[in-house]
């Protein structure tokens, strides 16, 4: 929830959008292959520092949509 401000406003919230589009489908994919605790757990921290740009970007777009 942290970086997601940052990047919105250094660059948009459609490159914010994107970027957490990325990063969400990389902690997906991760998750998948995962074969060792510790690779999962770097899945975990990419799923989770997607959420927290969801959390923090979603709203403030769909309210400039809106």
């Amino acid at each position: 929830m942290l970086s997601g401000p940052l990047t919105a406003d250094r660059f948009g919230r459609k490159f914010n959008l994107a970027l957490l589009t990325v990063i969400l489908t990389l902690g997906v994919v991760l998750e998948i292959v995962a074969k060792s605790s510790p690779v999962w757990l770097v899945a975990r921290l990419f799923a989770g520092w997607g959420t927290g740009m969801v959390q923090t970007g979603i709203p403030v777009y769909i309210s400039e949509i809106a």
